[in-house]
């Protein structure tokens, strides 16, 4: 994917788990996460066929998808959410400082040396090291990308450092906007990529989570002077209609991936104005959600 050129990708990264499970040490700051009556065993198992239904879906309609399979030497259960580590723009491979201690086991360093030579990766920007300062940037949870228009948003919170985005957008030269999100309840939103998500013509939004009225109009501001909007409540937000990916696959086709919680919570007007940046691809991933505290989009990584 060439900025400025194009906001998709066909290529997707995607990591198999070995360990899926609910992570107590996440759970605090993430609201979305529900510990699950089965057991270990069967939480697993339920999670690796929702996987590989997922990426074969994926597959059937032409979109590239490389994965790469956890071993299971380390605890690591939120191993399936690989875009929180690593990202790629422009021949770069960035990684990022994670907040909770057993998701910075999830940098696996042969898979980040196969991929630098698979890929002809130009540089590696690694910010991990940020971590010791208490500072954290999740990768594509924390960042939503506006490629064409090089603009980043980003939901200030305690995975996502207010510093290291505005240094993150200098040094890569996007333009950013920050803002904060929060439950009707008080609670922080814990990433940005549950409240936005940005195709070619359309973007979804939940403004009602930006709880300051300057801070939910700059936002708007930018995003619709450029895409036609559609605007979630929070309640759809919860069922993770803002946690989709746009896509493309080999044929040039554009799709918007989302889970099928989500597809079944949008309106039919919605998925109108959606239609038109692409066909609509979903897939079954109820376990992944409750118990991972994530969607569709965190599990693709885009090469780009």
């Amino acid at each position: 994917m060439n900025s400025g050129e194009s906001q998709t990708t066909d290529t997707l990264l995607m990591v198999r788990p070995a360990r899926f499970g609910f992570n107590f040490e996440t759970a605090e700051s993430n609201v979305f996460q529900r510990n699950s009556l089965l057991g270990k065993n069967e939480i697993q198992s339920e999670a690796l066929q929702e996987f590989d239904a997922f990426v074969k879906k994926l597959r059937s309609n032409k979109i590239y998808v490389i994965v790469l399979q956890d071993d299971g030497n380390l605890d690591t259960p939120d191993s399936i959410f690989p875009n929180n580590w690593i990202s790629f723009l422009e021949g770069k491979m960035i990684l990022y400082p994670m907040m909770a201690m057993s998701r910075r086991q999830e940098r696996n360093q042969k898979w980040i040396q196969l991929l630098k030579h698979a890929l002809n990766v130009k540089q590696i920007i690694d910010l991990s090291s940020e971590e010791q300062h208490g500072k954290f940037l999740e990768g594509t949870g924390s960042l939503v990308i506006d490629h064409r228009n090089k603009i980043a948003f980003a939901n200030q919170s305690s995975r996502t450092d207010a510093d290291l985005f505005q240094s993150w957008c200098t040094r890569l030269n996007f333009e950013p906007v920050m803002f904060r999100a929060y439950t009707n309840d008080g609670k922080e939103i814990y990433h940005t990529n549950v409240v936005i998500s940005i195709g070619d013509k359309t973007a979804v939004i939940c403004t009602e989570v930006i709880r300051d009225f300057t801070e939910r109009k700059s936002v708007l501001e930018k995003l619709s002077a450029t895409h036609r909007i559609v605007e979630i409540s929070e309640e759809q937000m919860n069922h993770f209609c803002g946690n989709l990916l746009r896509v493309r696959n080999r044929d040039g086709k554009n799709f918007w991936v989302m889970s099928q919680q989500a597809f079944n919570s949008f309106s039919s007007s919605q998925k109108e104005i959606l239609n038109l940046d692409g066909e609509i691809l979903f897939s079954d991933l109820k376990t992944v959600e409750a118990v991972g505290g994530g969607s569709a989009r965190c599990m693709m990584a885009e090469i780009c």
